[in-house]
């Protein structure tokens, strides 16, 4: 068989073993950039021209956004080899009569089972199937009637739904060590670990932009590190997170016994609606660079009878309780923005809110709070902001050169001292925190985070286009 000119050559290293690595079960990637999805297509189209007409190739992933960024990419390798595209099928027919199938998982497997595919591919398995119990499902349909050995071939990074029944199947032992089934027929199943340094094709930039991210993120994302996603997630520096009054005065270079934030700073609010657990509602000033201070907490939480706060049980305030005393706590200010979440908008029993919905009890306050971002994604977006305001960089000398973007003020969030550094990362989700804990200071606060993100001034960077309009040529507008 003569095979067509792809167009295309795999790196060298982790991606040439993948795509030549003839064990039936393949988990290939790791660390971002490694060049897993730009071997799908290659991968896909070689099975194809190698079993002709008996191929059938199923590449899934998540959801439809997610697949239409592989089906672009897949797309060029098809064309090379001369098959031809069915929109209304999303399918790929070669001229033996191969097939390249694309599918998504939204609705889980259920779609695919019965079928007979002689390879599938599952790009970033661990954001696509959440069970191992959906995964061996799924390989209920991975046979060939004509005798085409068939092979199933998962990409992914850490976290993810499915993180822990993916590194427990697969990384039990060294990478690049086969292992075998006990019971026959002795199925065979391999882990080829890839990262940023075998996939020379991409530039300094991105690796630049992973070692940005925060500690857990960074291990698992630049070097692929399954188990960077345990412990704890968030720190709070005594001095460095919290600041005296005294140290607020001194960065500020306001009188020492200055007790007040300046009032030309602009002002925000976040709140976490609660009933049985506590909510949760933060005030924020805002400096000239940017930089938060959290100067107020309202934290609903429930009191035992010596007066104890009772841990994630909340004080089951009526609705309109909570929005008189927010409303008590912001007399004389003003807000450029107050933020919650979707419970604040949620119907609720007649005997919890007498009959409206929570925010109506706020609106009649005169109360105005807009909801945050909301859903899967904006999670790992509140996340990932509150850990931008938090991280702090420090000299040989151990003093601090660059300050947190967010800061507590001498006593004034107890509770969010106490709740967002012991909530540790979730089983189900090791990306994100446990659900379970009482995470809902750290729900407001991240609201705040992505509402307002918070991008430090570095001091090369203060010479902006308006200073430059003054020195530059004409032509320097092509180079900026």
């Amino acid at each position: 068989m003569s095979a067509p000119d792809l167009d295309w050559r795999p790196n060298r290293g982790p991606q040439t073993g993948f795509l030549m690595c003839p064990v039936r079960e393949i988990l290939y990637g790791g660390a971002k950039g490694g060049g897993k999805s730009e071997a799908i297509g290659p991968l896909v189209v070689k099975h194809v021209l190698k079993y002709g007409e008996h191929a059938v190739a199923l590449i899934l992933r998540e959801n439809m956004p997610q697949l239409r960024d592989l089906m672009r990419r897949v797309r060029p390798h098809c064309l090379r080899a001369g098959a031809v595209y069915s929109k209304a099928e999303k399918t790929w027919t070669f001229p033996s009569g191969g097939l390249v199938i694309f599918g998504h998982l939204q609705d889980g497997c259920d779609p695919y089972w019965g079928q007979e595919y002689s390879l599938i591919v599952v790009d970033e398995v661990t954001r696509s199937i959440p069970t191992e119990a959906d995964y061996l499902e799924l390989l209920g349909s991975l046979r060939s009637s004509h005798g085409i050995p068939c092979r199933v071939v998962l990409t992914s990074n850490p976290g993810g739904e499915g993180h822990n029944w993916v590194k427990a199947r697969f990384m039990g032992v060294p990478p690049l060590t086969v292992q075998r089934d006990v019971k026959p027929p002795h199925l065979e199943r391999v882990f080829i670990p890839a990262s940023l340094r075998d996939n020379p094709k991409l530039p300094a930039e991105y690796r630049a932009t992973l070692e940005q991210l925060p500690d857990a993120e960074r291990a698992a994302y630049l070097d692929g590190d399954w188990d960077a996603f345990e412990g704890r997630i968030f720190r709070i520096v005594p001095g460095v997170h919290t600041w005296t009054w005294q140290q607020f005065n001194t960065h500020h270079k306001l009188h020492p016994a200055n007790r007040s934030i300046p009032e030309e700073w602009t002002r925000f609010r976040s709140y976490d609606h609660g009933y049985a657990h506590p909510g949760a509602c933060y005030w924020y000033a805002v400096d000239h660079e940017g930089r938060a201070y959290v100067y107020r907490e309202l934290y609903t939480i429930a009191h035992d009878a010596k007066g104890n706060p009772v841990p994630n049980e909340g004080a089951k305030l009526a609705p309109s309780v909570v929005a008189n005393t927010i409303k008590e706590y912001s007399q004389g200010e003003t807000y450029e923005a107050s933020w919650t979440g979707p419970d604040l908008f949620a119907e609720v029993r007649q005997d919890m809110a007498g009959g409206l919905k929570i925010a109506a009890h706020f609106e009649n306050e005169g109360l105005h709070f807009t909801a945050w971002r909301t859903g899967d994604g904006s999670r790992v977006a509140g996340k990932q902001a509150l850990h931008q305001r938090l991280h702090f960089e420090r000299g040989k000398d151990g003093s601090v050169t660059q300050w947190p973007g967010l800061v507590i003020l001498d006593g004034a969030a107890p509770h969010l001292c106490r709740t967002l550094p012991a909530l540790e990362y979730s089983k189900q989700r090791p990306e994100l925190w446990d659900k379970t804990a009482e995470d809902h200071a750290a729900d407001s606060v991240t609201g705040f985070c992505k509402m307002r993100p918070w991008a430090p001034t570095k001091p090369d960077d203060k010479k902006g286009w308006r200073e430059r309009l003054v020195e530059s040529d004409d032509d320097d507008w092509m180079t900026a």
